[in-house]
Parts: structure tokens; sequence; C-alpha cells
């Protein structure tokens, strides 16, 4: 009988060619960093807000504006970011600070003096919504539009109340940031990240100082642009960097 060779066709299917023409833009593919934290709440220390306040009279007026532009209490933030999709994320963080001390002064075999401190607190806020442009497997690239806002507020009690001192003050930002968002995929911790941005604000300012008796009432506001970047070398850092770790 005729015999023929059973013939078996291992031939595999061509790889579809990809013709996005933006293979290394890709966003939450699935062997991504950023596609692993796509629907999960981060939680983070997002920078440091540098609230204005005044508690020198006459509120920096007769230095012409440059003693009360130095005076700030520091509220660092703690917040969180949510991933809606691959593009888009909701950012939301809360500052606090508070500070009060006292300064004793003793001359020679007199008796000791005692002198308290203003007593201040801050609280601070910031939004943003973080958007990809582009990821690869530990990194995406970001554009952050965000908004910050901070109050303050304190006092500094006289040896009479009429001449108790009262501190006030406020800020707004407006502006955005561009970075990176280096996730740690690379030592299989892919859910932990450093955000590094560089950002532009819109930024006014209000200081308000005055003494109970009314005798006195001093008010200083600003208003400039300006970049993220401070003027000490590690500005860079409480300013410009955030630390994520998503759940």
């Amino acid at each position: 009988g005729d015999q023929r060779a059973a013939t078996t066709d291992t031939t595999e299917p061509a790889a579809a060619a990809d013709t996005s023409g933006n293979a290394g833009a890709n966003l939450a593919t699935g062997n991504t960093d950023h596609s692993a934290v796509v629907g999960s709440w981060g939680v983070g220390f997002f920078g440091v807000q540098d609230v204005p306040l005044c508690t020198d009279l006459p509120c920096g007026v007769a230095a012409g504006g440059n003693g009360a532009a130095a005076q700030q209490l520091s509220a660092p933030t703690i917040g969180v970011r949510y991933w809606l999709d691959s593009r888009f994320a909701i950012e939301a963080a809360l500052g606090f600070a508070t500070r009060s001390g006292s300064v004793e002064n003793k001359v020679g075999g007199g008796m000791p003096q005692t002198y308290d401190d203003p007593s201040l607190t801050a609280f601070a806020l910031h939004g943003a919504v973080p958007i990809a442009l582009a990821d690869s497997k530990h990194f995406t690239f970001e554009v952050i539009p965000e908004l910050n806002f901070a109050v303050a507020g304190g006092s500094l009690r006289a040896d009479t109340s009429s001449q108790d001192r009262s501190f006030s003050g406020n800020m707004i930002e407006l502006g955005g940031r561009i970075g990176a968002e280096i996730h740690f995929g690379f030592i299989s911790l892919p859910k932990l990240s450093l955000v590094g941005s560089l950002g532009l604000h819109l930024r006014s300012e209000h200081r308000n100082a005055e003494v109970a008796d009314g005798s006195e009432h001093h008010t200083h506001n600003t208003f400039g642009i300006t970049t993220s970047v401070g003027n000490k070398p590690w500005d860079v850092f409480v300013s410009n960097i955030a630390a994520i770790y998503y759940f």
C-alpha cells in the first residue's frame, strides 16, 4: 500500500508589528512598575511648605521688606496619591508645624530673667493632579499641576496684656512641576517610589502683626514668580523630592 509520511506544520504565527510609533512611551502595559500601582493608594511625604509669618515689628517695613521676607514656619506635608488610570492621578497632602520656647538671661550675680518666644502654629494644604506622559520599566515621566495653601498664627505675651502681640500669615501658590517617578522594582519593591521634580509657581504672601491695645498694626504683602529651587543646597531635597509607598 501507499504509505504517506505524516507532516506537522510547526510554523509559528508571525508576531504582530507595533505600529503605534511610541513603543517606548506606552503606559500601564502590564509589565512596568507604573502599571503595578494603577488603582492603588500611595501614602508618603510630599515636601515642605514654607508658611509666612511676621514676628518682628514693624513687620519688615523699616528694613524695606527684607526683614519680613525671611520669617516663615516650615510645615512638612504627608498625604496620598491615587492613580485613577494609567494617565491621571489625584494627590492631596496636609502639613502641620508648631513652635514655642523661652529665653533665660542672667548677668553677673543678678536674678535670671526669663522671656517667652512667640508661640506659632501653621497648617498647609497641597493638592495636585499628576499626569503621566510616558513610562518604562522603572520610570514614569510626569507633569504635575498643583495648588498649595497655608495659614499660620501665633502670639507673644508681654508684661501687660495690653502689650501682648499677635501674628498671622497666609500663602497661596499656583503652578506646576515636571519630573520623574522612579520605582524601586529593580530591588523587588515596585510599590516604593521617589518623585523628583522642578516647579514654577505664582506665589502670594500676606503677613500681619499687631499689639493688643491697638497702638501698632503692621501688614506686609508680597507677590512673585519663582522656581522650586531654593537658595540653600538642601532645599532641593525638601522642596523637590517626594517619597511614596503604594498599598
